[in-house]
């Protein structure tokens, strides 16, 4: 109706003059950034970017958010006054740029939020990504060391910190640094609620540096997890490797 339509209207307006957005209109943008975050979560890239919108990083920089409410008290936040649902949004629309290719988008979204907020820790595993897949390794293990330092401040120990601290082993071990890089890894093993990827990727870099052994119990423990089709896979090369023809059978 021209009420209601009016009445958005004046929402949006007053959100873009820098004025705090009505509780009701702000909680559908926060439950919005988690939905579209999860969806990534699964690759449902279109789903998540519709849910996202026109979201932009130079709403970040822009002078229509002067006079919005701190992001947050937590360290590292804010330099400037930028709402907190604006900044995860922006992270989770980077995120879609990285898996899209758009390495220059991604990045700019990453440095955005990170202007405001130095401990953001998907933005910080975001620049990490990007620098990884551009073969900045070094640099990228500086911004997965901040990211697993920011989670651990927060006492955030969940499924990015987990991912996180596995590519951060990963990197390490790409940069040339094998034994760093399985620390990492075998840290995620003991805070992860399904350490199986972490044993599935610790067993990699076992099989690379010829610690076949410690490869196999690794895969085992991969495949007694999540990790059953790709640690079965790579158990199967080595026992057919070892001409141990009954094992693959098994």
């Amino acid at each position: 109706s021209p009420s209601i339509q009016s009445q958005h209207q004046s929402q949006a307006s007053s959100s873009m003059l820098g004025a705090p957005l009505p509780t009701d209109l702000l909680n559908i943008k926060r439950k919005n950034v988690q939905v579209a975050n999860a969806k990534i979560a699964l690759g449902l890239i279109e789903e998540a970017d519709i849910l996202l919108g026109g979201i932009s990083h130079l709403q970040i920089q822009g002078p229509e958010l002067s006079g919005t409410k701190p992001c947050s008290t937590a360290p590292g936040f804010p330099k400037s006054n930028v709402e907190a649902w604006l900044l995860d949004a922006v992270a989770a629309k980077g995120k879609i740029f990285a898996l899209r290719g758009d390495i220059k988008e991604a990045l700019a979204c990453a440095e955005s939020v990170l202007d405001v907020a130095t401990d953001h820790v998907e933005a910080l595993f975001l620049k990490a990504e990007v620098l990884k897949c551009t073969s900045q390794h070094r640099a990228a293990i500086d911004y997965f060391r901040l990211a697993s330092d920011a989670c651990q401040r927060r006492h955030d120990i969940h499924s990015s910190y987990v991912q996180c601290l596995i590519e951060f082993g990963l990197t390490c071990h790409k940069a040339g640094n094998s034994k760093e890089g399985l620390q990492w890894i075998l840290s995620a093993t003991e805070v992860s609620k399904d350490p199986s990827n972490a044993w599935y990727e610790a067993g990699v870099i076992y099989a690379e540096t010829e610690c076949r052994d410690k490869a196999m119990d690794a895969y085992q423990k991969a495949a007694a997890g999540g990790w059953k089709a790709e640690a079965f896979n790579n158990l199967g090369v080595f026992h057919k490797e070892a001409g141990l023809f009954e094992k693959i059978a098994q």
